[in-house]
């Protein structure tokens, strides 16, 4: 019963007419690690440390060198700055194309996750008035599908909204 169920909300997500849980944002697919000072990635370097040796040792010992890493700054106004990065290789990534992608807040001193387990390959920013602006990750699912999933700051972590399927045509990329 729950697979009926599962299989009406994707056909749902995907019919034409059917009210769409956001618009769908202008995507950036670039991680060039613009938006950041070299200060900063060091900082980010150093807090992400942890997690990179934990996928090395994931992947066999794979080299995993931070100065390759596609990372993005984004201001997201009163939430602050966040550094979004996102993994790549053979071993960590998806025949679509998504990669491991992990958000970083700066704060004092340092940059400290909030957001990981994400597979993905490209990102959003959605501004929502006074809450601050909303982080959409993309997704390919296969088949030409993609799916965006919008997150939203509470206290000290990145919350799930919502998702969306549409046709990965469909999406306005960055120019």
């Amino acid at each position: 019963m729950s697979i009926v169920l599962l299989l009406s909300a994707c056909v749902l997500a995907q019919t034409p007419g059917a009210k769409a849980a956001f618009a769908a944002p202008e995507i950036r697919w670039r991680f060039d690690r613009r938006n950041l000072a070299a200060a900063e990635l060091k900082l980010l370097e150093k807090a992400a440390a942890p997690e990179l040796r934990a996928v090395q040792d994931q992947c066999g010992g794979a080299s995993l060198n931070f100065d390759e890493l596609g990372i993005i700054g984004v201001d997201l106004g009163n939430a602050g700055k966040v550094a979004i990065l996102r993994l790549h290789g053979s071993c960590m990534c998806g025949a679509t194309g998504n990669c491991p992608l992990l958000v970083y807040l700066r704060e004092k001193d340092t940059f400290r996750k909030v957001l990981d387990e994400l597979q993905g390959w490209a990102f959003a920013v959605v501004k929502q008035g006074s809450a601050g602006p909303d982080l959409v990750f993309v997704a390919n699912r296969g088949g030409s599908s993609c799916e965006l999933t919008r997150y939203r700051y509470k206290q000290t972590r990145f919350e799930e909204l919502d998702s969306e399927s549409l046709p990965c045509g469909e999406l306005r990329q960055e120019r």
